[in-house]
């Protein structure tokens, strides 16, 4: 009951609607197979009892009980199928509802997407470009964020479409596609936007720095524009200024080339921005043109009227500069001392260089100008030459001392910093070191571990500043190399250094094992205390109940938990064993927690013991707990089995018919040999396992003894109840078997009446077939005669038995079984000698019909005939006419079978007589036209051969006649003796030739067979020989076609047709049939 509802459960087709649903429902199916399992050792128990019980044996009732055990155990895999397939079933739903959630939230998150891409902003400023920019490239960073999402969803719709036979591919594969799809396309969109975006940006960028420029160039146009250099006043100082400007003008000319550049190659990316972008760099070259133009005019203005004063403040100003640089360089050097005094020197010289820089720059514009006032000043020209000369000459002499000054200074600096350094790595080991040499190991594995951790980043931390300080080291040897003065104070710090890293790398090494020891004890304490609070756990499951388990099922979930225990406990073995030998290397290591190490584990050691004897203990309990339940049940199972066959033997049913009766003598006869054997069997087994739960001394030994003897008595009683139905339903089979006989002989003889055709078949095919299925019929019922025969006799055996109604209804059962075998008897007769007849008028038409049309093709071969051209024509037409007649004479033997055979039809009257008659008239009548119709294609032949003989004799001779009529004409007669004598001899040989041909030319003139006949012939003579030839063709058909005797009376009908036997049915007036078939 529970297989068939457990199957009903699994067969239920519920298809989730949504992933709570599809969790719900393969949840409630795992809990299902739990069920299942839980039931497994049962059902292996029963099987494996079943098949000792039924193993050899070849007794129904044990073949029965095999057959459903074996029913069973199909049930029973069946089950696991229906439950695997219901698994795959739910697992594929499930996942594919996950599947449609994630797939849901990506439609979600590319519809997102495919929003933010269907936004076309054109930016109209940098800042708004950079900003699009941003927001797109943060876009496709979340894109690509969540492309994992995406890839994830991809590799789970792969996985699903890897799956055999998933219900759902169809649906998967398109969500996948559509997925793929659609982040395809926003992919392309969201990189074609990126780049149209930097485009933009670079448009932008490209106006936004021509805006500069322009605004640029138009405030240096303002600058340019300026009249200021007309007033006298102050003009080296705007000469200065106005050259300041030029180089500002000529440095910022880069921006131009840069823009125009960057315009190029942005036209060349982008084509489309060709038209604007070409037009505004044009007008920014213009006014960069214009503006440099100014800046020129506005220089020479300035430098033709104020030249040599320009020259003259100049020379002036860079002496001044020079004097000044001068007095500067005269630094003591007592107070250069510290770093930071060297560090502010060093930036005093970089800026006297910047400044030395620009005064060269002044100095060669007084070149340019000295040359342009020798032009315009001749009388002048050495003081120019004087000046500048001067000028340049001290100049050259300030570069040296201030290059040696620069490299002092830079030397000064790297001492100084090289004593900061190594302090500062002094300073570094010293605080390192302090940190290794605490005291603190940890008191836990967790602080133990932590300290652990903080020593390895200590460790990195000392090595990866290692490099620093041999680098300080090595520049310290290369100054003490080179014999500084200092080279005292630097060995003495590199000795200090050295000495503080040795110390710090012992202190580290030190530190390292310390740790690890502690790290060591801390964690096998740990272990030891994990040990003791599941051993704790295990013992609180292991105590003694006080009450057992309410039934059997509860008490083997008991043992299973209580083996699972067990299986732990073994298994926790390894771990004691593990900790005993981790304990013993860590006490002869010496380490700090040895002492308390080794009463960890002599702890461990006395609770594992403990825990081994309660397992032990509990088994114990469990196992008499199971037994008494195994009992009980074995029991319970036994009564109510017994309990059922005593219903099954206590009814009074002994059939309504012969085959309920059968059925049933059968199955109780089953029944009886399965209960014995089985409740035997079983019976003994439960009263041997009482017996030794008895002898063991059981605790519930009373109780045992009383279900023993309940069972027993059982047993006794099914076993009389048997034996009394056995003997009930043998007397009712025979009364039924009777009965049960003579209706099947009944609807045999019913059946087999009907099964008699009407039909006698249309042509000779199908009236050999129905011959050939009455040869068959007709034996066929020489197996009924024999069922008819033990009817009579079953009968005579249970009349003596009977009286009253039951005596005479076996007497009508078998007087009603002799009347229907007679009445099946006449009618098998009747058809044999209808089929008789029918077969052969079958066989004549068949006969006559081949006739027929061999005539036919006989008359047409005749009529057909070409007609001849010359003798040798006739000669093969005659020959040919003659084959023709052997073949004819050749059938003459079919004919003569055939007309036997319409003769011995008509003798007998058959029911189509008149068909026959016609037939053999028709085949008499076209023979006769035939025979004759050869005859007068045979005097054809012959009269046209005599003419074609004549024809050719007649030509034959003309052709002589033709041939010597020349030599007939010729009134030649020589024109010499001998000639004359040739023609002489010539004549006399064609007289000789003439007489030859004379009795040739005789028969010629003889009249042929033809012309004598075409004398004869008249419309009289016509006449009289047609008339003649309907005369014998009249007589040829008479002689052949009979008249047909007068009608038989009918016969008369069998006195017993009981006694014949069915082989006797044919009748024996009817002629035997030709042998021979005709062609």
């Amino acid at each position: 009951i529970w297989l068939s509802n457990t199957q009903t459960t699994v067969a239920t087709e519920d298809i989730p609607k949504d992933l709570a649903e599809a969790e719900k429902l393969l949840t409630q199916h795992q809990n299902l197979k739990q069920e299942i399992k839980g039931y497994e050792e049962e059902f292996a128990s029963l099987m494996s009892y079943g098949r000792r019980v039924t193993e050899g044996q070849t007794d129904a009732q044990y073949m029965f009980l095999s057959q459903r055990l074996n029913a069973l155990e199909e049930d029973w895999n069946a089950l696991q199928h229906m439950w695997d397939v219901k698994h795959t079933q739910l697992s594929q739903s499930l996942s594919l509802q996950i599947f449609m959630r994630d797939a849901v939230q990506c439609d979600v998150l590319l519809s997102s997407q495919e929003n933010f891409l269907s936004k076309q902003d054109t930016p109209t400023s940098v800042e708004h470009a950079e900003l699009l920019i941003k927001q797109c490239e943060n876009f496709i960073t979340s894109m690509k964020a969540n492309d994992d999402k995406l890839a994830t969803l991809d590799d789970n719709g792969q996985r699903l479409l890897s799956e055999e036979e998933h219900f759902a591919k169809e649906k998967i594969q398109q969500k996948v596609d559509s997925i793929r799809r659609r982040r395809s396309s926003n992919v392309e969109r969201a990189e074609e936007r990126l780049a149209q975006l930097r485009a933009l940006l670079r448009l932008q960028q490209l106006r936004q720095d021509m805006d500069d420029l322009a605004e640029w160039i138009e405030d240096r146009r303002l600058v340019a524009e300026d009249e200021s250099f007309k007033d006298s006043k102050n003009i080296t100082s705007r000469y200065n200024r106005h050259k300041t400007f030029e180089r500002e003008i000529e440095a910022n000319k880069e921006r131009l080339e840069t823009i125009r550049k960057t315009a190029e190659q942005l036209v060349a990316e982008q084509p489309e921005f060709a038209e604007p972008v070409q037009t505004e760099v044009s007008e920014l070259a213009a006014k960069w043109a214009e503006l440099e133009e100014q800046v020129k005019q506005k220089g020479e203005k300035l430098l033709e009227a104020n030249r040599e004063t320009i020259f003259n403040n100049t020379a002036q100003d860079v002496n001044v500069w020079m004097e000044k640089l001068i007095s500067q360089m005269v630094v003591d050097e007592e107070e250069v001392v510290t770093l930071t005094d060297v560090d502010i020197c060093l930036k005093g010289i970089e800026d006297q260089e910047r400044q030395m820089e620009e005064r060269q720059r002044q100095l060669e514009d007084m070149t340019e100008h000295k040359e342009k006032l020798k032009e315009q000043h001749p009388d002048k020209e050495e003081v120019f030459e004087k000046t500048h000369l001067s000028l340049q000459q001290t100049f050259v002499k300030l570069r040296d001392p201030m290059s040696k000054k620069k490299d002092e200074l830079v030397r000064r600096k790297r001492i100084q910093q090289l004593f900061r350094d190594i302090e500062d790595e002094k300073m570094w080991a010293e605080e390192k070191l302090a940190l290794t040499r605490s005291g603190d190991v940890g008191n836990s594995l967790l602080s133990a571990t932590q300290l652990q951790r903080r020593h390895k980043v200590l460790s990195a931390e000392v090595d990866n500043h290692r490099p620093r300080m041999e680098d300080t080291v090595a520049q310290a040897k290369e100054l003490i190399s080179q014999g500084v003065p200092q080279a005292e104070q630097y060995q003495r710090g590199i000795d200090d250094l050295l000495d503080l890293w040795r110390q710090l790398e012992d202190t580290l090494k030190d530190r390292e094992h310390r740790l690890e020891d502690s790290e060591s004890d801390q964690q096998w304490l740990e272990d030891a205390r994990e040990a003791e609070t599941w051993m704790g756990e295990q013992e609180l499951y292991l105590m003694p109940e006080e009450t057992r388990a309410r039934d059997e099922q509860a008490a083997n979930n008991a043992m299973k938990k209580h083996e699972q225990v067990e299986r732990a406990v073994e298994a926790y073995a390894d771990e004691i064993r593990n900790l005993g030998g981790r304990a013993r290397d860590l006490i002869d290591a010496e380490h700090p927690e040895s002492e308390r190490i080794a009463q960890a584990q002599n702890r461990l050691d006395r609770l594992y013991a403990t825990l081994k004897e309660l397992c032990a203990e509990k088994r114990a309990w469990l196992q008499e707990q199971l037994k008494l339940y195994q009992l009980q049940r074995e029991i319970l199972d036994l009564e109510a089995w017994i309990q059922e066959r005593t219903i099954v033997a206590q009814s009074n049913d002994l059939g309504k018919d012969f085959d309920h009766c059968v059925l049933l003598r059968e199955r109780f006869r089953e029944f009886a040999k399965e209960t014995e054997a089985i409740g035997t069997e079983r019976v003994a087994a439960a009263n041997q396992f009482v017996d030794s739960l008895i002898d063991q001394g059981h605790r519930s030994s009373a109780e045992i003894a009383e279900w023993k003897d309940r069972v027993n008595e059982a047993w006794a009683d099914l076993l009389e109840l048997m034996d009394t139905r056995t003997q009930l339903l043998t007397a009712a089979h025979a009364f039924h078997r009777f009965l049960s006989d003579c209706h099947d002989v009944l609807d045999r003889i019913e059946e087999k009446e009907l099964s008699i055709p009407e039909d006698v078949g249309k042509d000779a095919k199908s009236a050999d077939a129905y011959t050939r299925k009455h040869a068959t019929f007709e034996h066929d019922l020489k197996t009924l005669e024999a069922a008819v025969h033990g009817v009579e006799r079953d009968a005579d055996d249970l009349l003596p038995a009977y009286s009253g109604d039951k005596e005479q209804l076996i007497r009508d059962k078998r007087d009603e079984v002799i009347d229907a075998w007679n009445r099946l008897t006449l009618h098998c007769q009747k058809r044999k000698a209808d089929l008789a007849d029918n077969g052969e008028f079958h066989r004549f038409l068949n006969m006559i019909r081949d006739l027929l049309m061999w005539m036919d093709g006989i008359n047409a071969e005749m009529a057909g005939q070409e007609k001849p051209r010359d003798v040798s024509g006739v000669e093969l037409l005659m020959n040919s006419h003659k084959n023709l007649k052997a073949e004819m004479d050749a059938r003459d033997e079919n004919f003569t079978i055939a007309g036997n055979l319409g003769k011995s039809l008509i003798q007998r009257r058959h029911p189509k007589l008149d068909v026959v008659q016609e037939k053999l008239r028709e085949v008499v009548g076209k023979r006769f036209d035939m025979n004759d119709a050869w005859d007068e294609k045979w005097d054809q032949f012959q009269l046209m051969l005599e003419v074609y003989q004549f024809a050719r004799d007649a030509a034959v001779a003309e052709g002589w006649l033709l041939a010597q009529e020349p030599h007939l004409n010729s009134r030649h007669v020589g024109d010499s003796l001998e000639e004359t004598l040739a023609l002489i001899r010539q004549h006399e040989a064609f007289e000789k030739a003439a007489q030859s041909q004379e009795e040739r030319f005789q028969a010629l003139q003889r009249q042929t067979t033809f012309e004598l006949r075409e004398q004869d012939q008249s419309e009289e003579a016509r006449a009289a020989k047609a008339e003649e030839k309907s005369r014998r063709r009249a007589e040829a058909v008479a002689s052949q076609v009979p008249q047909p005797p007068p009608s038989p009376k009918p016969p008369k009908k069998p006195a017993s047709p009981t006694q014949q036997a069915p082989s006797q049915a044919s009748p024996t007036s009817q002629p035997q049939q030709p042998s021979t078939t005709a062609k």
